[in-house]
């Protein structure tokens, strides 16, 4: 059990709990932390109140900077659908929070650019507590474990190279910037943001620290601009003014206009411009991680078997495929099939939006996507596709 004086510390710093940061690995850093400082176990939590730079190095390694780059993938790909279509006034200010080690922070950036946006109207803030994961964010050097999941031709074109290692290159370094720094001690300041990440940190929060936090980061938006939480975090609550919005995955909330004039005047937008062009796509890649002669065999049975209308068949089999081969755009965009077949229309798309992550070129999934935005009355976001549908026509025909 943890000592209560621990889980008082943990509040006061961010409104943690304990049990949500998993208590035997909290008993663990304490016990540690102790015998690395020749302290008993039962007297340091008073070193914690008494050492700030103690107190300091035990948050270090109780948090948890569990982050990759485009990760869960829905929020980026919308993010760039919405940055194409206009939505955002320029420049635009986006927030990271917890950022850890910047590689959702870039991800932001990377989403922007994707959708044309020129750099001097991006501008991303990082905050987090944890001074040593916002070393990492600053210097923007990351492993394999931070690309899992990312296709090749989005590391090719956004980051470079460094020995077994990648780097955010300076041009992408230059649009975020790092803070260190405790949400719920910055009383609201705003509205500041069009853009606010903040994803699978509510779980670790108590009630009031929550309703604390979600209160502070609305404040912190625009009308009618977006908050996106996590998976995890639930729905935040109908009177903090936010809706729902964007595709099932995103998990985006958009802020409701103001009922009355604030008390002080909030920035002045800037003009909304036309979004500018996107960047050429890159050439369609191959499936990354090229399956096995089975595993080929596993998916054109799949095929079959949907072909001939056996769908729960065809499902499972395509499922057991995408286990093993999770990256490749050709079975993610049979199994969006297969849901639309099955009238399950929301993880249809996300199928689909998974498809074209990994292959932006795909025009059997562009066009099928476009037609179940189509039926959701989504007609702009399907005018969109259909577009870049026949551009991709083009460039395969050229």
């Amino acid at each position: 059990m943890i000592d209560p004086r621990v889980e008082r510390f943990l509040a006061r710093r961010g409104g943690l709990v304990a049990e949500a940061l998993g208590e035997g690995a909290v008993q663990a850093t304490l016990e540690r932390r102790a015998r690395e400082l020749g302290v008993a176990v039962e007297l340091y939590p008073e070193r914690l109140e008494e050492d700030p730079r103690e107190a300091a190095e035990f948050l270090e390694d109780v948090l948890i900077p569990e982050t990759w780059f485009y990760r869960d993938i829905t929020p980026f790909l919308w993010i760039t659908e919405q940055a194409l279509q206009g939505r955002w006034r320029r420049p635009l200010r986006a927030l990271s929070l917890p950022c850890a080690s910047g590689e959702e922070a870039y991800s932001i950036a990377i989403a922007l650019r994707e959708a044309g946006v020129a750099p001097a109207q991006i501008e991303v803030e990082g905050w987090d507590l944890s001074e040593r994961a916002l070393e990492r964010a600053r210097r923007g050097l990351y492993g394999p474990f931070s690309l899992r999941g990312v296709p090749g031709w989005l590391i090719d074109r956004h980051l470079r190279p460094a020995g077994t290692s990648v780097e955010a290159p300076p041009e992408l370094r230059a649009l975020a910037r790092f803070e260190q720094r405790n949400a719920l001690e910055t009383g609201p300041i705003g509205p500041d943001f069009d853009l606010i990440l903040c994803r699978n940190l509510l779980i670790y929060l108590d009630a009031g620290a929550r309703r604390q936090l979600l209160a502070a980061l609305v404040q912190r938006l625009a009308p009618q601009e977006v908050l996106i939480l996590g998976h995890a975090d639930g729905w935040p609550e109908a009177t903090l003014g936010l809706r729902p919005v964007g595709p099932p995955g995103a998990f985006a909330h958009e802020r409701g206009a103001p009922a009355h004039r604030p008390l002080t005047a909030p920035r002045a937008p800037s003009p909304r411009l036309p979004p500018s062009p996107p960047p050429p796509a890159p050439p369609r890649p191959p499936s990354p991680g090229a399956a096995t002669p089975a595993q080929a065999r596993q998916l054109a049975e799949a095929q079959q078997l949907a072909d001939r209308g056996q769908l729960d068949e065809a499902h499972l089999r395509c499922a057991t495929y995408l286990e093993r081969s999770p990256l490749d755009p050709a079975a993610h965009r049979l199994m969006g099939l297969l849901h639309v077949a099955r009238k399950s229309p929301r993880e249809a798309e996300a199928s689909l939006r998974r498809a074209l992550y990994l292959d932006p070129e795909d025009q059997e999934a562009l066009g099928h996507l476009a037609l179940l935005l189509d039926h959701d009355g989504r007609s702009d976001q399907a005018a969109l596709l259909r577009r870049r549908q026949e551009m991709a026509r083009r460039r395969g025909s050229a």
